[in-house]
């Protein structure tokens, strides 16, 4: 299923850097550069195409007239602002069908073209004129654009005239109408006036109200008077009340009266007391000497309930005297509480009064001050309508233009060599983005979010019978970059297995012609030149190519072997072109070959070949063609699947890294293979490195790998591994 173009270009943008879109220029420039020279070519016969166009600007001053017949104020706040919407307008009037009619009409244009060949001559009038306000100014440009300079200078010149004497006649209608409605105005504010001034004196005179504020005063003082004497009225009555309680209280209780507390504080009282303690003393002295009926004694006792008896009369008069003064308190405090309602009575009505008061000398005041605004600004009207002065000026009439102002022809042929290449681009980077095909290691790492080897660079192999050839550059030439690759998968591949006497990896891919053989070929050799023992099966019996890559004899081959045709000594061969790789080919193809590898003698192959090589390498055909893959993937450590790049499709790969996943590999890891540094993205930058050592290097040392012609075709000798 392809990517959506959304998921397709955020991929993308996580992945490229500046050197992938360096690679991309160099990699479409001829691409890039055929669009740009369409998109330029185009861009030439739309530019010859247009017609020249002469521009024309007459300046103008507008300013802000001196009197308006209707604002009476100028706030200084909203001055700016005012000024500002001024100049909008004015700038929209110029341009508004009764000046571009009267201009039409004065240059007499509906008789030329572009005018007589169109329905609406004056929408083409207005297409040509447009206003350029000055920043910061109250200069405005006139622009006419038009194919003729003289027809532009004309329409310029004319249309800032014809504005400067319609804004001339608006001018003068609108103080004109403003007079005249002031004199209306004038009259109505008098007459309103004289009615406010007359309800005010009405007034007055029926209230006499010569001084409302000191009327005003009087009354207010007076009640605070009468407020302060109710409180103090008030007091004094809550005082008597307290003593008239507290005396029938003490009297209730059958208390003397003269020990209640009020007839005590009495002076008289206390005079009285101190002569009875005198008596009641003397008396006591004298009981001592005389008897009851003594004459002293008689006397004394006399004069001790005389005193007594003045005690109880001043008693009941100070017990009458607090009654009396209770009853003038309250009196006393009812009469003031009723002058003081009385008062606050008229207070209320002069405050009402004061109202009426307020809001007819306000209604008067403010008749006065209309009527003194609108005389005033009749007579500003009058001066400024005798003086028929115009806020408008022209600054500068439109001349001759002498070179067009369009079109632009540099630039057009510049945007349509820019859409061009940008048109290529796009195209290319979609056709990019959209593609299912394998590129890079991020793509395959995306794909199966599994172990990446390495890769193998683009070789130039020849044509066979069954398609390309593989051969074996790392012993043809060990220092190429190609060959540095190989080192680099080898030394990863090495510390990714475990340690073990020896190590069975299975190298297939998902379909024919992506270089499993090749990588096959030269991994061995590359594992050789560090003095491992290898042998490389060729599992392949439907399409064996490794026996011509090794020049060994095709038979007996594995399918001899696995027939029982041929034992483990007549299928190991020693290739003649290279040294230490020991090649098992195919042999005659079989009639089922999956039933072969299926059986027993297969796994006692592999079995006797561990217990004499390092590694074992088996090349098997492609997964999604054939089940010999799948067989083979449970009884081996490791499973390398090969990509090829630009050919390799997405779906092709991930349909085989899930058959092969179904076998449970120890290890499952992928390669690249036919990378080209100079045209695929990501790489070109990492072989430089290579390619500069090997141009300093000179002439290459003699290739070890090549078989010595001392070996002859012997192969070695089979024991233990290293």
């Amino acid at each position: 299923m392809s990517p959506t173009l959304a998921e397709a270009i955020q991929e993308a943008q996580a992945e490229w850097q500046f050197h992938d879109y360096v690679r991309f220029l160099r990699q479409h420039w001829g691409w890039l550069l055929c669009c740009g020279a369409l998109g330029w070519g185009l861009a030439w016969i739309y530019a010859t195409q247009l017609p020249n166009l002469y521009e024309a600007r007459a300046t103008i001053l507008i300013e802000r007239s001196a009197v308006e017949p209707l604002r009476f104020a100028d706030p200084y706040a909203a001055a700016a602002m005012r000024d500002i919407e001024f100049l909008a307008t004015e700038q929209q009037l110029i341009t508004k069908r009764p000046v571009l009619e009267q201009v039409m009409q004065e240059l007499n244009l509906a008789g030329f073209p572009p005018f007589s060949t169109s329905r609406d001559p004056l929408a083409v009038l207005a297409n040509m004129v447009h206003v350029a306000p000055v920043r910061q100014t109250k200069l405005v440009d006139v622009v006419a654009v038009a194919g003729n300079p003289a027809l532009a200078m004309r329409i310029a010149n004319a249309t800032a005239q014809v504005y400067m004497q319609r804004n001339l006649e608006r001018s003068r209608q609108s103080v004109s109408g403003g007079a005249h409605w002031l004199r209306e105005e004038l009259a109505r504010a008098e007459t309103k006036m004289k009615t406010a001034q007359e309800a005010l004196q009405q007034f007055k005179e029926e209230h006499k109200m010569v001084s409302l504020e000191d009327r005003q005063n009087v009354v207010v003082q007076r009640l605070k008077e009468l407020s302060s004497a109710a409180t103090a009225a008030q007091t004094a009555r809550l005082k008597a009340e307290a003593e008239q309680a507290e005396i029938a209280r003490a009297l209730a209780a059958g208390s003397p009266p003269e020990t209640i507390p009020i007839v005590q504080a009495t002076p008289l009282v206390q005079t009285l007391k101190a002569q009875l303690s005198v008596k009641e003393g003397e008396l006591a002295d004298r009981l001592k000497i005389y008897g009851a009926r003594h004459p002293v004694i008689v006397q004394l006792t006399a004069e001790i309930d005389s005193i007594k008896q003045q005690i109880r009369a001043e008693a009941q008069r100070v017990f009458e005297s607090a009654r009396l003064e209770y009853t003038a308190a309250g009196a006393r405090e009812q009469e003031l509480r009723q002058a003081q309602a009385e008062q606050e009575r008229l207070a209320l009505e002069l405050n009402r009064l004061e109202l009426t008061y307020t809001n007819l000398t306000r209604e008067a005041e403010a008749a006065t001050e209309l009527y003194g605004a609108v005389g005033k600004r009749l007579k500003e009207l009058e001066v400024t309508e005798s003086l028929q002065a115009n806020n408008v000026r022209i600054i500068d009439e439109a001349q001759l233009p002498q070179r067009p102002v369009a079109p632009n022809r540099a630039r057009i042929h510049f945007i349509g060599l820019l859409l061009g290449v940008a048109a290529g681009g796009l195209g290319a980077y979609l056709r990019t983005l959209l593609s299912r095909t394998i590129h890079t290691r991020q793509d395959v790492e995306t794909a199966l979010r599994a172990p990446f080897l390495g890769h193998f660079l683009h070789v130039a192999m020849p044509r066979g019978r069954g398609g390309s050839q593989a051969t074996l550059f790392f012993a043809e030439d060990p220092e190429s970059q190609a060959a540095e690759g190989v080192r680099a998968m080898r030394t990863t591949l090495e510390f990714l297995l475990p340690e073990a006497p020896a190590h069975r990896f299975l190298i297939t891919s998902s379909v024919p012609e992506e270089g499993k053989s090749l990588v096959s070929a030269n991994l061995a050799v590359s594992l050789q030149e560090l003095g491992r023992s290898v042998v490389l099966i060729d599992a392949d019996m439907r399409r064996p190519s490794l026996f011509r890559t090794f020049q060994v004899t095709l038979e007996p081959g594995l399918s001899a072997y696995l027939q029982g045709q041929a034992s483990l000594q007549e299928i190991l061969q020693l290739p003649p072109t290279t040294h230490g790789v020991t090649v098992i080919a195919s042999g005659a193809v079989p009639a089922r070959p999956a039933d072969l590898l299926a059986g027993p003698r297969m796994a006692q192959l592999l079995q006797e070949l561990s217990t004499q090589f390092q590694y074992i390498i088996i090349d098997t055909p492609p997964v999604l063609a054939v089940a010999d893959a799948m067989i083979l993937a449970r009884q081996v450590d490791g499973v390398l699947l090969v990509a090829r790049a630009k050919k390799t499709t997405r779906d092709a790969l991930v349909a085989a890294y899930q058959q092969i996943s179904q076998a449970h590999p120890k290890l499952h890891v992928t390669l690249l293979n036919d990378v080209r540094p100079g045209r695929d993205r990501g790489y070109h930058y990492r072989y430089d490195y290579y390619r500069g050592e090997s141009s300093r290097a000179g002439t290459p040392e003699p290739n070890p790998l090549k078989h010595s012609s001392t070996l002859g075709g012997n192969l070695p000798t089979l024991g233990p591994a290293a």
